[in-house]
């Protein structure tokens, strides 16, 4: 009888799973583009122009040397902006669908939260209606977030930060 309860409950259990990956992938932000349109990045980022911009191979390359592992990711950006503020730069990957970006998204906010060196522990924020996660290090503010199936790492001076996260999520929902 305990056997008998014990399926029941793993298979309930595994229902409610689906459930919820469904309606994650229901309810995510939907992409704007197409799988393999070309991003449009700001020219300007809270007062910062743009500088330098890797795409594809090299970006997901460089990407994946940050993390110290190879990342899931059909392609990514890295836009380098500049000025008198100071620097900052946007990461960001395109992951397969919006539900692979969630798993990715909430995997390195785990990892993120047993702790790495150079960033303290991310604090979940609600900015523009979406869920961002924001930490600091390298004297930088650092925010992360997804829209769709685009994974966006901004890395910004703590004085320019908030404006140019509002920027991207009003670009990049």
């Amino acid at each position: 009888m305990k056997r008998k309860a014990l399926v029941v409950n793993i298979v309930v259990l595994g229902g409610l799973l689906l459930l919820a990956l469904g309606l994650l992938a229901i309810h995510a932000v939907p992409p704007k583009r197409a799988p393999g349109a070309k991003l449009d990045l700001p020219p300007v980022l809270a007062g910062l122009r743009l500088e330098e911009v890797v795409t594809g191979r090299a970006a997901v390359e460089e990407i994946n040397r940050l993390h110290g592992r190879p990342v899931i990711s059909d392609s990514g950006v890295i836009a380098q902006y500049g000025g008198e503020l100071g620097k900052a730069t946007v990461w960001i990957t395109r992951a397969r669908s919006p539900l692979q970006a969630t798993w990715l998204l909430w995997r390195m906010n785990r990892r993120m939260r047993r702790g790495i060196q150079v960033f303290s522990a991310p604090q979940q924020l609600e900015m523009e209606g979406r869920v961002v996660f924001v930490t600091e290090g390298l004297g930088q503010k650092h925010f992360y977030y997804q829209s769709g199936a685009l994974i966006l790492w901004l890395a910004a001076p703590p004085y320019v930060a908030d404006g140019a996260l509002r920027e991207l999520l009003r670009r990049f929902p």
